[in-house]
């Protein structure tokens, strides 16, 4: 996350115009966490395409983060539920 605040906050800095409004680190680091959580407050938005193909690579990375979270905490369960059923 810290690195697409990063991003973001260097995007609005080369031109303010990029977002609805200029971003601070705290504004870039927000508007990460709000799209990471798929909230879409839509307060803060990507007002030119370089701002959009940056926010839409995060969202599917994003994506494909939490699949992955989930692949894994059912795997654990899956070996938990096994070796318990081989147990009793």
């Amino acid at each position: 996350m810290v690195l697409f605040a990063g991003i973001y906050l260097s995007l609005s800095a080369s031109d303010p115009g990029n977002f609805s409004e200029p971003l601070s680190r705290i504004g870039s680091l927000y508007f990460t966490v709000v799209t990471f959580g798929t909230v879409g407050f839509g307060d803060i938005h990507p007002a030119s395409d370089v701002g959009r193909m940056i926010a839409s690579a995060q969202i599917i990375l994003d994506l494909v983060f939490i699949g992955l979270i989930v692949r894994v905490i059912l795997g654990a369960s899956k070996r938990t539920l096994e070796s318990g059923a081989q147990k009793g």
